[in-house]
């Protein structure tokens, strides 16, 4: 973010939370909303859905990274609920693997294909029952500085290969 919004690059792949408001976005998926990740031993990794309060008193493994972390915290906030974060890193491949070891569920966005952590603990996911706002993958640029024609085809790339790929179901 800090190299777009001082100039140095034409445009960026964000997600669309917390931009300022002279950054132009262009979507580049339909937005995708978070699910719940749990080792596969865990007692709610066999439901179909899962709601944020059944996950109160659990712990969580936090993706610490911004914008994504007031992402996942506000869907909490939302509902009156603070969740129990036991663990937090920056890093979702940690992240996967912490919750592989039976160490707390996550709530993510972002689907790798593998349906085990780097460990090779198996882990499922489970959709959120909650209505909560998807997040969306955006092309992003100044306002002040308009699309240059090799930009404005790199968006259109990126929103071609999205538009074929089929993000991983829900894996149980």
């Amino acid at each position: 973010m800090q190299k777009l919004t001082a100039g140095n690059l034409d445009v960026a792949l964000l997600y669309h939370h917390e931009l300022n408001a002279n950054i132009v976005t262009e979507a580049l998926a339909e937005p995708q909303k978070p699910y719940v990740l749990l080792a596969a031993a865990h007692p709610l990794a066999q439901r179909e859905r899962i709601t944020l309060t059944d996950l109160a008193a659990e712990p969580m493994v936090l993706l610490d990274v911004l914008p994504s972390r007031n992402y996942f915290l506000n869907l909490f906030t939302r509902v009156g609920i603070t969740p129990n974060i036991v663990f937090s890193s920056p890093s979702i491949e940690m992240v996967r693997g912490m919750v592989g070891q039976g160490l707390g569920f996550a709530i993510l966005v972002t689907r790798p294909h593998g349906r085990q952590s780097y460990d090779g603990q198996p882990l499922v996911t489970v959709e959120l029952q909650d209505e909560v706002e998807g997040s969306a993958l955006v092309a992003a640029w100044l306002s002040r500085n308009p699309l240059t024609k090799p930009a404005q085809l790199f968006v259109e790339f990126c929103k071609n290969e999205l538009a074929t790929l089929n993000p991983p179901a829900a894996c149980h």
